[in-house]
């Protein structure tokens, strides 16, 4: 069976998006299923890491420096440049696994997926990364969150 997301509402866990619901119906009514249940971060802030990069990059300078360079990325492959961008982030602010080769060390982002990151980690890491892209762009955490428009 696939993975859902449910919503408490008063003693019930309901369906929390319209395709959940068609996989529920599946199930008999007070038929016994089996789940694990886990604390997610919501899709609001999974965008939100994905608007801010894109910020980012759409305001990089024109020029040689770190940032300019991920800018002109930006400009020829945007998808895929915000996706690195985002992981290069992770790896900067330590969220990474460290993986020994023979020939050396692989360092491996760990991953955003809502079954990866509980949302206390997600937080901490969402926290630290609007710090190191406010500093990227020059501009106060506060301000460029209160720019975010989803």
């Amino acid at each position: 069976m696939k993975e859902i997301f449910l919503v408490r509402e008063g003693k019930a866990l309901v369906s929390a998006f319209p395709d959940d619901m068609d996989i529920i119906s599946k199930f008999k009514e007070g038929e016994i299923i089996r789940a694990t249940l886990k604390k997610s971060h919501s899709p609001k802030q999974h965008r939100a890491v994905f608007a801010l990069a894109t910020t980012v990059l759409e305001n990089a300078p024109e020029d040689d420096s770190f940032l300019g360079k991920w800018g002109m990325l930006y400009k020829n492959s945007p998808e895929k440049t915000k996706y690195n961008f985002v992981k290069m982030c992770e790896v900067q602010l330590g969220y990474f696994d460290t993986i020994i080769k023979p020939d050396g060390t692989l360092v491996v982002p760990m991953s955003l997926k809502y079954d990866e990151m509980d949302s206390i980690d997600f937080k901490m890491f969402f926290n630290a990364y609007l710090q190191l892209c406010a500093k990227l762009l020059g501009v106060e955490a506060d301000d460029l969150l209160s720019n975010y428009t989803e």
